[in-house]
């Protein structure tokens, strides 16, 4: 990731935010991922995104994805995306 990074930012390129998505995460990486604060790193399953995708078709109140609900944790958790997206 932080090769990803370093590469963005060579290119001009400002990276506000970097998205890890897996199946699972252990709590182990969970745990160091909160103590990487240069990368700005924050990770989702593939089945919480889905989720949250499923949660934006059904939402009438939304044309666009409000991308800024998931800059907030490291573990994204699609419970909390889907109400946020509600309100």
């Amino acid at each position: 990731m932080k090769s990803y990074t370093e590469l963005g930012t060579k290119a001009d390129c400002k990276i506000i935010k970097s998205l890890l998505i897996a199946p699972d995460f252990s709590d182990d990486f969970i745990n160091e991922t909160e103590l990487e604060y240069d990368l700005n790193l924050s990770l989702i399953t593939a089945s919480s995104l889905l989720k949250i995708l499923e949660g934006f078709k059904n939402s009438k109140k939304h044309k666009q994805f409000p991308y800024k609900l998931l800059m907030r944790d490291v573990l994204i958790k699609e419970d909390r995306i889907i109400k946020a997206m509600g309100k």
